[in-house]
Formats: C-alpha cells, sequence, structure tokens
C-alpha cells in the first residue's frame, strides 16, 4: 500500500493528516517515501476532498511533487546559518549588521553575543535599548566620529574608528570598530557591518608607554651628562642639551653630521673613530676618557661608556655614548 512506502517516523503523522483532511476538505502535508532503490525522497502533497450532498466525503483530489532538492537545500541552509552563528557567537568580538537610510535614521538589525565581552552589556540589552550605544560613547568621541562616519558610510568605504565607552560599572573602555557599508537599492538604503574589539588593553599599554617615553626624555634632556647617540658612520642621530652647552653648537647642528665635520682635529678624533669602530665591530661595550676644549675655551677631561644597540636583526645599528665631566675629579688628583 501507499503507507508502506511512507518512511516509518512519517508513517503516523501522514495517516493522521489524511483522517484530518476529511474533516477540513484541504491538507498540505510534507513528509519521506523510500523508494524501491532504499533512497529516501521528500514529497510535498496537497488536496482537497468532494463530499456529496449529504456532506459525506466520496473522493480526493491532489498531487504530489519530489521537492527532495529543497529540502536539501533547506538543511544545508540550516547547517550553514548555524555554523555562521556558531563562529559568530564564539568570536571575541561585536559583531552587528544595521541599516543606514538617506536621512540618517538607523535601525540595528543584529548583535552577536560578543557584545558582552566587548561593550560590557548583552546583545539583547543592546538590542531592547537603540539608544543605549549612543548614550554610553563619550560625547566627545562621538562628536569626531559623527562628522565623518555616515559621509563613509554612503561612500561605501570601509573605515576604522576608535572611541571610548562607559560600561556598566561606569568604566571608560576603549572600542576600535570596523565598518563596511553596501547600498541595498531594493530597501533603498545602506547595509552596514561593523566588527568592534575592546583595545582597552593596548590603550593603556601605550599610554603607559608614552608617559615612560616622557619621563626618560626628561630625565636624558636635563641630564648632567651629555648623551648621544651615534650611526655607523659615526654621525650624531641624537644629541642631548648638554652638549650645546659644554660646546656652544646648538644641539640640531650636531644631528646628521661627525665630529670631523663638525670642524674638529683629525687628531683629537681619529682616536676616538677608531674606539667607536671596535664596538660596531665587536658588539662589546666600552670606555674611553677623553679630552675636549669646552665653549669657554678651558680643557675639560670626560669620562665615556660607549654601549652597542642592536636592530631586529641582530646587528649593531648605533652607538649610545654617555660622556660624564670629569675635570675636577683630575684637576683634584693632579693637586
Amino acid at each position: 500500500s501507499f503507507l508502506n512506502a511512507v518512511h516509518p517516523d512519517d508513517r503516523d503523522f501522514v495517516n493522521r493528516s489524511h483522517l484530518d483532511a476529511l474533516k477540513s476538505s484541504e491538507y498540505s502535508i510534507e513528509f519521506r517515501v523510500i523508494w524501491a532503490d532504499g533512497s529516501i525522497h521528500w514529497l510535498s502533497n496537497r488536496g482537497q476532498v468532494y463530499c456529496d450532498e449529504q456532506g459525506i466525503p466520496e473522493r480526493m483530489l491532489g498531487i504530489a511533487m519530489d521537492i527532495t532538492d529543497r529540502k536539501r537545500t533547506e538543511a544545508a541552509l540550516q547547517q550553514s546559518e548555524a555554523t555562521l552563528s556558531d563562529i559568530l557567537n564564539t568570536t571575541i568580538a561585536a559583531i552587528a549588521r544595521w541599516y543606514v537610510f538617506p536621512d540618517y535614521r538607523v535601525e540595528v538589525e543584529y548583535r552577536s553575543a560578543g557584545c558582552e565581552q566587548v561593550f560590557g552589556y548583552t546583545a539583547a540589552e543592546m538590542m531592547a535599548d537603540p539608544n543605549l550605544w549612543l548614550s554610553r560613547v563619550l560625547p566627545e568621541d562621538m562628536e569626531a566620529m559623527s562628522s565623518s562616519g555616515f559621509q563613509n558610510i554612503f561612500a561605501q568605504r570601509a573605515v576604522n574608528v576608535e572611541y571610548r565607552f562607559y560600561d556598566k560599572e561606569g568604566n571608560i573602555r576603549w572600542i576600535s570598530d570596523t565598518l563596511m557599508s553596501r547600498y541595498d537599492a531594493t530597501q533603498e538604503c545602506w547595509v552596514v557591518t561593523s566588527v568592534g574589539v575592546d583595545i582597552t588593553d593596548r590603550k593603556q599599554a601605550e599610554e603607559a608607554l608614552r608617559q615612560r617615553e616622557q619621563e626618560i626624555r626628561a630625565l636624558v634632556e636635563n641630564a648632567p651628562d651629555i648623551i648621544c647617540r651615534v650611526d655607523r658612520q659615526f654621525r650624531f642621530a641624537y644629541v642631548n642639551p648638554r652638549l650645546a652647552i659644554e660646546t656652544g653648537i646648538p644641539t640640531e647642528a650636531w644631528i646628521g653630521k661627525n665630529e670631523l665635520e663638525m670642524g674638529y682635529p683629525e687628531a683629537q678624533i681619529l682616536p676616538w673613530y677608531e674606539v667607536l669602530r671596535q664596538v660596531f665591530l665587536t658588539g662589546q661595550e666600552c670606555a674611553y676618557d677623553l679630552e675636549r676644549v669646552a665653549a669657554d675655551g678651558t680643557l675639560k677631561y670626560w669620562y665615556s661608556r660607549l654601549v652597542p644597540e642592536f636592530a631586529q636583526n641582530g646587528t649593531i645599528a648605533s652607538v649610545l655614548v654617555v660622556s660624564r665631566d670629569m675635570t675636577n675629579l683630575k684637576q683634584a688628583q693632579a693637586a
């Protein structure tokens, strides 16, 4: 019989549907059948029950269509959507899809579960309150983003923006959002996909580094020692203000030049160059005593420490020289 060809798991459903059709006069069902070769196929059955003058069913007419391909496509699509959903919801990023209309109206369609890790608010919370995100961005950052944000979206330019956001506890988080847009002629709007990540740790590290660099620069710029950096041509890449004080030559005049180019005599400079050359050759620190005439014409004695500075590839890029004025000590020893 027909029911014998129906998949065992669907037989009760098909039988009940046919019996229910006798009461409702119409039916539309989908179920599986097993072909003679053992393969499973999906059928769509649609029909109508015709009754006699007394309302008693006397015949049933319908059509059966093989919808196996459609069902396979639907199953593949469901699997693809499930996979995509798993990826979106396990990625440590806040992924959103929203629409921007020509009148600057914005509608958010989707937010991933990563919102909670990035913003401190769940996707459900942010979807329930369309103004939540706007209300938590620092006003000055919102102003900076708004000035060019819409223009980039309308121009369909991929753009990255960084801004500060207040989480539930009132802490400020730094967020980096990458936005990509495309115009949808059917909906007459721009479809925007945004991927946001929490960059607070990076920003804090950058700020700590900036402060540290400022502290080091303050120490170096105000040090009583002469501090300079020399490249492989023995030219100065950096000198601190102390060198200008001692020589009477502005710091900027030293940059990019060596001492011979600054007019110092070879007899005085060549031994010093040989010491520098050995540091570049061996990669070893060393010390050197030298004499120089100061800006006021007096002879001064300096104790210099030479430290090689290495590039990422392991070669020596420059030598850091720290020279301390030992004149008073020398004079005291001579006395």
